[in-house]
């Protein structure tokens, strides 16, 4: 699997990727389990997406975020480990690249529903806004750039790759299985641009962009 990272400089610690994904993740995967278990047809039940549970998320990621970066510069990692490198190019990939997403999730949804639905905007904007730049910060960083970086010296950047997507699933089942396809397929998209451009900046904007949208009715769910 080609890729524009460069080589592999990070050793896989697993003591530390465990504690990272636990706090990171390990609330959102145990409760999308069970709410996958308890009726796998329509986990969530049609999640509504309101100021209260959009600020707990907000709230939640930036209360987690230092202990996260403490661990991971205890262990070594720098910045430059994450390839976040901003360019007005990575700008212009991340719109292509939720565009692409977008048109793919268009077409999963009228293919799987006939139509494709809007969630309605049921949360306020500030909210919406704040969940919008902190999600994908918090997500991108670590489902993307650590899990890959952590993964791909020892175990080699297939694996690390489908570690990710399969992160990125785990805590979205949540959602249904029509939305499990659509997150395959953004899951995979994001992992290819990360790879291809060498970049994290492009799927982070891109990761905006998809929150954003939906969130305010302005594009599917």
């Amino acid at each position: 699997m080609t890729h524009n990272l460069g080589p592999a400089t990070r050793d896989f610690r697993r003591g530390e990727f465990l504690v990272v994904l636990l706090l990171a993740f390990g609330l959102s995967i145990g409760s999308s389990l069970i709410l996958f278990a308890s009726n796998p047809a329509n986990p969530g039940g049609g999640a509504q997406f309101d100021d209260r549970g959009l600020w707990s998320t907000v709230i939640f990621e930036l209360l987690l975020a230092p202990f996260i970066v403490q661990i991971l510069r205890h262990g070594g990692w720098r910045w430059s480990d994450f390839h976040f490198n901003y360019s007005n190019r990575g700008t212009l990939e991340g719109l292509g690249l939720a565009a692409f997403v977008m048109v793919a999730d268009f077409v999963i949804l009228s293919a799987f529903l006939g139509r494709a639905e809007s969630t309605g905007m049921s949360g306020s904007w500030a909210p919406i806004i704040a969940v919008s730049v902190v999600n994908p910060l918090f997500e991108e960083f670590l489902v993307c750039a650590y899990v890959i970086e952590a993964l791909r010296k020892r175990f080699g950047i297939a694996t690390a790759v489908n570690v990710s997507i399969a992160l990125r699933l785990s805590y979205h089942l949540y959602q249904g299985p029509i939305a499990f396809v659509s997150l395959a397929v953004t899951g995979v998209a994001f992992t290819f641009v990360y790879l291809r451009t060498g970049r994290l900046w492009p799927v982070i904007f891109a990761h905006f962009w998809l929150d954003l949208l939906p969130l305010s009715g302005a594009f599917l769910y």
